[in-house]
């Protein structure tokens, strides 16, 4: 896991300040080695730069840009290539020598003999530039499940490339303008919509494409989800091919030279790779757990209690943290090290326990992408049935908002998460099943849909519920799980200089599980393939827990005046996201939910996050 950073300097006019600046500002990314190259490139001048975290090989002889005699190719390199020996060894097969155990190495000497055909070879989480020097030509890509971060800027003097947009503002040759257009989009959505940033100018490369320069970029995809034919019929026989390409994911993804550990949540999707490392590995496993205190009641979760419960029943050496308010003193710090706002109270967590497992591991294996391939999310479960019942719901439903809509979900008892979960699903429903779903997904704070506005409506060959839910579990799994779950996961790991894998977005896995009809994946309830595999490793306790989201029990804290030096920014008249006109609907959301109303924590946190955000980007 590391830092990678590219200036193209059109007017030869830089010199090697801009890239040590960028290298400094990506350290907490590579703070075992910091290095960079520069030479003539054509009619230009190029710097590379480099910032290490040592994982595979941990000598210095794998630090990078790295390059093989006579130094026509240079390859700098964020991520992991999980079949890297498998290449290796066809490379061996070529005539190819090696001088280091890497992956980097690999990666270098697999694209110098194949090219971009190489790229879908290529099983891991990357993002790379490799540099020709002769030809003056880029090569650059990122992995398809967008695992890592790739960023961009060009105008008529330079073309920048960098891990972080924080690289990009460090090399002190873009203006920060702001893109008003991402800030209606957060509104609704809590998170960015590719490959546009928060930043004029700045681009994300999107998954699973490659990016070439040779004095103008163009930008290709390499990577597809195709279908190998229809997958077995039989939901056993699904289930034990889903159980071996989870095995195989696991024993790929503890392979390191530093310790590996797991964030573990006591759900099923952390619990099942922690027993399946156990039983078919029989690895030494550190656990890191998330605890809530009782006082917070149904804001809070039994996370800490389930995780207790599988340490002890699969024998880990298990650490927890408390989710408590003082968590919010550092909040402005925080904010500070977002590249671009991530309305999830999860990122504050993941940065509090990235810190905790960074004291005794140098890489952690994570749950997620479980929910977006499996049919993990309520809101899945609830499109399937409005699909499923078309007729019934969008009758019955409209004349109930009203009744639903008085469920008291605003102060805390046992029922309020249920209630917060129906009233929801009641004004969901609309005649369209597209607005259907972005009613589920969004704020409604707009009308702004670009994100749906490839919806296609006209049937294919298959039925009407497989035709719009296959649409859902994509839309989560293109948008959602990239912009919010990855993009928080990356940046909060990554802080503390610790590296996250995520074996449920293995190659293999999400290209069989492409294959299986999206309504089988619901057909027996929310991720019945991953449920039936935990029992089956006796993780029945596991499997009848309800669903809770990962997040801070911030509804509680707000209502009770521990979150109120976050909310200075309404009080400047002059705050930018005011200039959306949602000064009022804000302040209501606010009051209803102090006057316990109605649970408004997940908009209120997001609204929070970006109000601050903008005051200390563009204040």
């Amino acid at each position: 896991m590391c830092g990678i950073n590219v200036i193209i300097d059109k007017k030869n006019q830089l010199t090697p300040s801009n890239i040590l600046k960028m290298n400094r500002a990506l350290a907490h990314r590579g703070p075992d080695a910091s290095e960079y190259k520069t030479f003539p490139f054509g009619n230009h001048s190029i710097y590379i730069g480099h910032t290490r975290l040592k994982i595979m090989d941990l000598s210095d002889r794998a630090n990078q840009p790295m390059t093989i005699a006579p130094e026509r190719y240079f390859l700098i390199f964020n991520g992991e290539i999980y079949n890297f020996y498998e290449l290796r060894n066809e490379l061996v097969d070529l005539g190819c020598q090696f001088t280091t155990s890497s992956d980097t190495e690999v990666l270098l000497q697999w694209l110098i003999c194949k090219g971009s055909k190489g790229l879908t070879s290529l099983r891991g989480m990357f993002a790379f530039v490799l540099i020709d020097v002769q030809e003056n030509t880029l090569l650059c890509a990122r992995d398809p499940a967008g695992m890592k971060p790739f960023f961009y800027f060009e105008n008529e003097t330079y073309f920048i490339i960098s891990s972080e947009i924080r690289g990009l503002l460090a090399s002190d040759l873009i203006n920060r303008e702001l893109n008003i257009r991402q800030v209606h989009h957060y509104l609704n959505f809590r998170h960015t919509l590719g490959p546009d940033t928060f930043f004029q100018n700045i681009f994300e490369l999107s998954p699973g494409h490659q990016l070439t320069w040779s004095g103008k970029k163009n930008i290709l995809r390499f990577h597809h989800h195709s279908n190998s034919g229809e997958p077995e019929a039989n939901d056993e026989n699904i289930r034990d091919h889903v159980e071996e390409l989870l095995i195989d994911a696991v024993g790929t993804h503890w392979v390191a030279d530093v310790p590996v550990g797991l964030f573990l949540s006591g759900g099923i999707d952390s619990t099942l790779l922690l027993a399946l490392l156990k039983t078919h590995y029989g690895q030494e496993c550190r656990t890191f757990a998330i605890t809530h205190r009782r006082r917070e009641g149904s804001f809070g979760t039994q996370d800490g209690h389930f995780a207790r419960l599988a340490a002890r029943q699969f024998g880990t050496i298990h650490e927890e943290l408390e989710a408590e308010p003082g968590m919010l003193s550092d909040f402005q710090d925080f904010i500070s090290k977002l590249d671009q706002p991530v309305g999830d109270s999860a990122a504050l967590l993941t940065f509090f326990l990235s810190e905790l497992a960074k004291g005794s591991v140098g890489v952690v294996l994570s749950g997620a992408g479980a929910d977006e391939w499996f049919g993990g999310y309520n809101r899945h479960l609830a499109y399937f049935k409005y699909l499923k019942n078309y007729g019934i719901y969008t009758k019955l439903i409209p004349p109930l908002k009203k009744v639903l809509n008085w469920l008291p979900s605003g102060y805390n008892h046992p029922f309020r998460k249920n209630f917060q979960l129906w009233k929801k699903f009641a004004t969901s429903i609309d005649p369209d099943p597209t607005q259907t779903f972005q009613n589920m997904t969004s704020f409604r704070f707009t009308e702004h849909n670009g994100a749906f506005a490839h919806w296609n409506k006209e049937f294919t060959g298959i039925d009407r519920v497989d035709h719009y839910l296959g649409q859902g579990l994509d839309y989560d799994r293109q948008n959602y799980l990239i912009n919010d779950i990855l993009n928080l996961n990356d940046r909060m790991t990554m802080r503390h200089s610790l590296e996250m894998r995520m074996p449920y977005l293995s190659h293999n896995l999400t290209q069989y599980m492409h294959n299986i009809p999206p309504a089988c994946l619901l057909a027996k309830g929310r991720k019945w393939l991953l449920k039936e595999l935990l029992k089956k490793y006796e993780g029945q306790a596991f499997v009848n827990r309800s669903k809770e989201g990962f997040g801070l029990p911030f509804g509680n804290w707000l209502r009770n005046g521990k979150a109120n030096h976050l909310l200075e920014f309404l009080y400047n008249e002059k705050s930018i996201i005011f200039e959306t006109g949602s000064k009022e609907l804000i302040i209501n959301q606010l009051k209803n939910h102090n006057e316990g109303k109605a649970d408004n924590t997940l908009f209120l946190w997001s609204v929070i996050v970006l109000g601050n955000w903008l005051e200390i980007h563009f204040g």
